[in-house]
């Protein structure tokens, strides 16, 4: 008898299947810079809200990374402000997560959609 066929897109045994939750699927943000004194991006369709994760020795390791600072920024006050303030002190690495409402509770991507760097007198460059 053949052994039982799998899916491509299923994990093999005893592989745990990444977990993704609604803000894993969104878009990422576009056209992340540094501009009057504010940061900027192009929000994606269907995210309101996003993490915005900044570390000043090295680009943050994920939206909760123990060593830097993250602030969540809604639409609605990231249009208000023009953009985002950032803390002081240069260089500075930032790292956006989006992240969407799933069953009423925040869910935030497991990867950094957008990064920039700032560097000491410079006002960053993009990646």
């Amino acid at each position: 008898m053949p052994p039982p066929t799998r899916r491509p897109d299923e994990p093999d045994a005893g592989t745990a299947a990444p977990a993704v939750n609604a803000a894993d699927v969104l878009p990422p943000p576009v056209g992340l810079r540094w501009a009057g004194e504010r940061l900027q991006w192009t929000w994606p369709a269907g995210c309101t809200e996003m993490m915005v994760v900044c570390r000043p020795d090295g680009p943050p390791t994920a939206a909760d990374d123990p060593r830097a600072q993250a602030r969540k920024v809604t639409n609605t006050r990231y249009e208000i402000d023009g953009g985002v303030s950032l803390p002081p002190g240069r260089p500075l690495h930032v790292a956006l997560f989006c992240c969407a409402r799933q069953a009423g509770r925040l869910a935030v991507a497991a990867s950094a959609g957008a990064r920039l760097r700032l560097a000491p007198g410079g006002d960053g460059a993009g990646r």
